[in-house]
């Protein structure tokens, strides 16, 4: 049976309301351009978030999240469980780069089968994962892209070209204060910031 919703708890925290077409229109962070790519690559799913209205884009239904997620079928989770009062059936929990819920808890709805797969974007983070829940859970835990959809190009790559595309405050002071260290080591290094500033600091 294909998964035909998805849940962005991540709204819980950030309150960022965004919806499929603010993808296109005005851009959007990793998570939620990793969600919407997600959904749309399922095609006629549901996608309970902080949207500003009830709107279908691209052949996925975004609904303002609340109680009237169903619980008859399993869901895509992105980030975290830690908030949600009950978990469909077989759901997959997106980690994405989401600091990891409780121990016990996790264990509690793997064991249960509430949570059939962690999915993770790196064997770095698998193993964090694993340290945190135990090794019996390794057949539990697999990797994903993200969402990310990947175009060939012809464009020579270079190897030593660094990409921050993220919010200032998310470590890009410290970035540039060690960066005269990193060309040390790396005299070829580039640095190529990109960022839009689409979220406020709380």
């Amino acid at each position: 049976m294909s998964i035909k919703t998805i849940i962005d708890t991540n709204t819980l925290y950030s309150k960022v309301e965004y919806s499929g077409k603010d993808l296109y229109t005005k851009g959007l962070g990793g998570a939620e351009t990793a969600l919407i790519n997600l959904a749309e690559n399922l095609g006629d799913c549901t996608v309970y978030n902080f949207t500003e209205k009830e709107e279908t884009y691209n052949g996925v239904t975004y609904i303002r999240y609340g109680f009237q997620v169903p619980l008859d079928k399993p869901a895509f989770i992105q980030r975290s469980v830690a908030n949600i009062g009950q978990i469909p059936h077989g759901s997959i929990l997106l980690l994405h780069d989401q600091i990891f819920d409780n121990k016990d808890l996790l264990c509690s709805h793997l064991d249960n089968g509430n949570i059939k797969k962690i999915a993770v974007l790196s064997n770095f983070q698998k193993k964090l994962l694993l340290d945190h829940i135990g090794d019996q859970y390794t057949s539990s835990v697999i990797k994903y892209r993200n969402g990310t959809k990947f175009v060939r190009s012809s464009v020579t790559k270079n190897k030593n070209k660094f990409l921050y595309a993220h919010n200032p405050w998310r470590g890009l002071e410290n970035l540039l204060k060690m960066w005269q260290s990193i060309k040390i080591g790396i005299p070829d290094a580039e640095l190529h910031v990109f960022s839009g500033g689409f979220f406020k600091r709380d």
